[in-house]
């Protein structure tokens, strides 16, 4: 794409790229806190809801013995490593990348929200806050999408580039 970028637009997908690598970073820690209790064997405790014993043991924390909270890990860990080249490259389809890659948080989130309520009838508070970050991630993904598809916010010449 042969299209120059004003400061300001510039401006807007670094923005972009801060809020995907805090939201992310948030849904790292959280994933990654719950990936350490369960392989430690330590037990998840609530303070505001009850319930994380239940749900962090329970058949459905696991994906042929792998903790579901891994992946979830693994998930923002990606959205992250994305964000963050964006921000060292410049290259849009590092922001792109990780915009649409997370619908597998948002379907992840649903299902699991599912689970817990409609099975288990038990709720962790920690995997509220990793469906919430993850819908957030998903709602500002698909804005980010349809804003640069919309109003054809230009990337500049050196972030058009394959990556």
């Amino acid at each position: 794409m042969d299209v120059s970028s004003t400061p300001e637009q510039k401006n807007t997908h670094m923005k972009w790229a801060m809020f995907f690598l805090l939201v992310s970073l948030l849904g790292f820690v959280d994933s990654t806190y719950l990936a350490v209790k369960k392989l430690s064997g330590s037990p998840v405790t609530c303070t505001i809801v009850h319930g994380c014993d239940t749900v962090t043991s329970s058949s459905y924390s696991e994906v042929f013995g792998i903790p579901v909270a891994l992946f979830g890990s693994l998930f923002y860990l990606s959205i992250l490593v994305l964000s963050v080249a964006y921000l060292d490259k410049k290259k849009g389809r590092l922001l792109q990348c990780a915009a649409k890659l997370t619908w597998v948080g948002l379907f992840a989130s649903l299902y699991f929200m599912t689970v817990q309520a409609i099975i288990l009838h038990a709720y962790c508070i920690y995997c509220i806050g990793s469906a919430i970050t993850s819908t957030l991630l998903f709602i500002t993904g698909m804005t980010y999408l349809k804003k640069n598809k919309m109003t054809k916010i230009p990337l500049p010449p050196e972030q058009t580039e394959t990556i």
